[in-house]
């Protein structure tokens, strides 16, 4: 298909450059929709490319078709989406930035989307990585930047549903919201903080807030007008607020190296899987283009031997051309040789002719002058009649017509 081997040259171009200017990239998302249109043959390929290019050309393109697509479609693309090789890989938490990134689009156009939750667990179960203890800085960026600053206030109308999300998921959820709300730095204002433990506690769920919950919000707390605590004080939030701050744990020096060295070796191994997995891509892609060019070498031969037949044709039809004239020639020179011989023929016979008339009359002319020298008489007339008399036959037997 045309559309993919188009997908394919701006891929590579996209990887080598790590973008694409505003033309190709308005290319690749329509190319992108196209194949999602042309589902069932093409959805997994588009998915694929949804995952290869940045958010905003492939998850802008997956949600434009998906925005359009009926009830029945909708989940069927969020099913594959969510279960596709690519998603499942996580590779540099790309699935995450992703799935975040699909989730503030779906909520600003619809926060009541049955599929956002599906979507959002099927993120949050992602979060964990290889050490299944702790969220990445990385996983929290994408939570706030794809989900929070997109979604905005729609954000606040989400209703997590309990037939899709168990107590644990939602817990693991919650970690994730504290996660990267409550950061090192102050990044939202303490009325947008507050609305995300109102909203965390105004789901179906039972919220118990961990120690480590605790020691992220609690700073922020402690900053807040008086009127904004106020708000918190008849919430299930106010306990957690009136604990005594804990004492911090000492960790020996040995255990903190040796913790330390255990997430460098886990970022080595995950750096070398990406790195493993970057050269599978690239060696698909040459493999890709090796067929690529291997068909072009063959239109080029089918070309070729098509050539070939035609410069036979074209010689073929001069030979018979270079025939038709050398015929054509011949058939002039013997129309020539036979219109002189023709004529050759008729001089002839005309001179025949002069000369047997000449024959003929000469002694009627001889005749017919002596007449003429003498005056006219009754019998010289009759003579005379005699004498032209003669002549005309002689005309008419010699195919003259007179009358």
């Amino acid at each position: 298909m045309e559309t993919i081997q188009d997908l394919e040259l701006l891929l590579d171009k996209y990887k080598r450059n790590s973008k694409l200017n505003a033309n190709d990239s308005e290319n690749a998302m329509k190319w992108i929709e196209c194949l999602l249109k042309n589902e069932p043959h093409y959805l997994e390929k588009a998915i694929e490319y949804v995952f290869e290019f940045s958010n905003d050309i492939g998850i802008s393109a997956f949600f434009n078709y998906y925005k359009m697509a009926d009830e029945e479609e909708k989940m069927k693309t969020i099913e594959k989406f969510t279960t596709c090789k690519e998603f499942e890989t996580n590779l540099s938490n790309k699935s995450v930035n992703r799935a975040t990134a699909l989730i503030g689009l779906m909520l600003k156009e619809n926060p009541e989307d049955s599929n956002i939750n599906y979507l959002l667990k099927a993120a949050t179960q992602l979060i964990l990585g290889k050490n299944k203890k702790d969220i990445s800085k990385q996983c929290a960026e994408y939570f706030r930047k794809n989900i929070i600053d997109t979604a905005g206030d729609e954000f606040f109308n989400l209703k997590i549903n309990e037939a899709i999300f168990t107590e644990e998921d939602f817990n693991l959820l919650k970690k994730w919201v504290i996660v990267s709300a409550f950061t090192a730095e102050e990044l939202y204002k303490p009325q947008v903080l507050l609305k995300l433990l109102q909203w965390l506690t105004d789901q179906n769920y039972e919220v118990n807030f961990s120690n480590e919950d605790i020691d992220a919000i609690l700073p922020y707390y402690e900053k807040w007008d008086a009127e904004i605590k106020a708000v918190l004080d008849n919430s299930p939030l106010a306990d957690m607020f009136k604990k005594e701050p804990r004492k911090q744990s000492v960790v020996h020096p040995a255990k903190a190296a040796l913790m330390s060295l255990e997430a460098e070796i886990v970022r080595l191994i995950e750096e070398n899987n990406t790195l493993k997995l970057d050269l599978n891509n690239k060696n698909d892609i040459i493999n890709r283009l090796e067929i690529k060019v291997n068909e072009l070498l063959n239109n080029i031969d089918e070309l070729e031997r098509n050539l070939n037949k035609k410069i036979i044709e074209i010689s073929d039809k001069d030979k018979e051309i270079e025939s038709i004239k050398k015929n054509k020639e011949d058939l002039e020179n013997r129309l020539k040789a036979a219109i002189n011989l023709n004529t050759r023929e008729e001089n002839e016979s005309l001179n025949n002719l002069k000369s047997k008339l000449s024959s003929q009359l000469k002694q009627d002319y001889s005749d017919f002058c002596k007449i003429m020298e003498k005056p006219m008489t009754k019998e010289l007339g009759d003579i005379l009649l005699v004498v032209t008399e003669n002549i005309f036959n002689v005309l008419i037997n010699n195919g003259i017509t007179l009358e």
